[in-house]
């Protein structure tokens, strides 16, 4: 589809780790394809209509007027009570109409140096979501997500969506269990996309975040664009997590600045990845920087701090190491 001038496209690569987790027997489990139905669901992470709450209470007006519609449209529905049938009456009562299905979604090229996983909607049917163009690459058409529209810095006007596809692993890794092949399959997973998106969130479990982080950030040389690794101590099936401002925050700082570094975001903080380290497995505030500041405090404004941020010197053309 046809990139837009108020939105931005970013490549969520998801690895595995807590962040994507359900309960099972022994503790957190990886399940596939939880995250990326779990987020279509939640209109913070997805509002293709532009008719959240998030995108409407931007002024009291403007609530007003998508409240009003709301309370009208859902009146609506129910003000016509069905009659029920007659106890004489041997005629069966009609069907309920089936609800409408929901509208494809818009879809982002998305290319592997895997076979693309197979969403639970293709198993079965003989249908293929990815095909390979080449020896080491298989492409898909993946269905995209769409931000409400965020606000660069409090009180300006400034708006934009993101708009981002998710390239799900199978299977799904527990940090513990990364290898030095994995860093380089998710460098190249950012080298064969580098083109097609402005931004990419790599998402990851806690235990050894810090050490793929570091390694990207030599990986990826003469890096133009914001790459973002995340995860989270409490999953999001919970309802007490800190995967939705970790994963939230990633995203919106991917979107919107241009951070040409391989960083660590965790707890409202962007870290430079070879600078951060993991100093709790217990506390929401897991990473810390003991000898580097942060790249950007997110608060009640997103603070960049730009005389740290890491510049391109040259126009060298990015390459990953392999």
């Amino acid at each position: 589809m046809q990139a837009s001038s108020d939105e931005s496209r970013v490549l969520v690569v998801y690895t595995g780790g807590t962040i994507g987790m359900l309960v099972g027997n022994e503790g957190f489990v990886p399940e596939p394809f939880f995250l990326t139905e779990s987020l279509r669901k939640e209109s913070r992470f997805h509002d293709p209509n532009d008719d959240s709450l998030f995108s409407r209470a931007t002024s009291v007006q403007n609530f007003r007027t998508w409240h009003s519609r709301s309370a009208s449209a859902s009146a609506s529905g129910t003000s016509t009570p069905t009659r029920p049938p007659s106890p004489a009456s041997t005629t069966p009562p009609l069907p309920a109409a089936a609800p409408p299905s929901e509208p494809p979604l818009p879809t982002l090229l998305v290319r592997s140096s895997r076979p693309i996983a197979q969403p639970p909607e293709y198993i079965g049917t003989g249908k293929h979501l990815s095909w390979k163009i080449n020896p080491d690459c298989w492409e898909a058409h993946l269905p995209s997500l769409i931000t409400p529209k965020v606000k660069l810095v409090h009180g300006t006007a400034r708006e934009k969506r993101i708009r981002y596809a998710i390239l799900e692993w199978q299977p799904l890794l527990d940090s513990s269990n990364m290898e030095y092949s994995d860093w380089i399959r998710i460098a190249t997973e950012i080298e064969l996309n580098y083109s097609n998106f402005d931004a990419f969130v790599i998402l990851h479990g806690t235990d050894t975040m810090g050490y793929t982080s570091s390694a990207l950030s030599f990986l990826l040389e003469d890096l133009g664009k914001t790459v973002i690794i995340t995860g989270a101590q409490i999953p999001l099936s919970q309802l007490r997590n800190d995967a939705v401002d970790n994963l939230l925050g990633a995203l919106t700082v991917a979107g919107q600045f241009i951070i040409p570094e391989c960083c660590l975001y965790f707890n409202h903080t962007l870290f430079r990845g070879n600078r951060v380290t993991k100093s709790s497995s217990y506390d929401l505030d897991a990473f810390s920087s003991p000898n580097f500041p942060p790249l950007v405090n997110v608060g009640i404004d997103i603070v960049v701090n730009w005389n740290q941020v890491l510049r391109p010197k040259s126009q060298k053309k990015f390459r990953a190491h392999k």
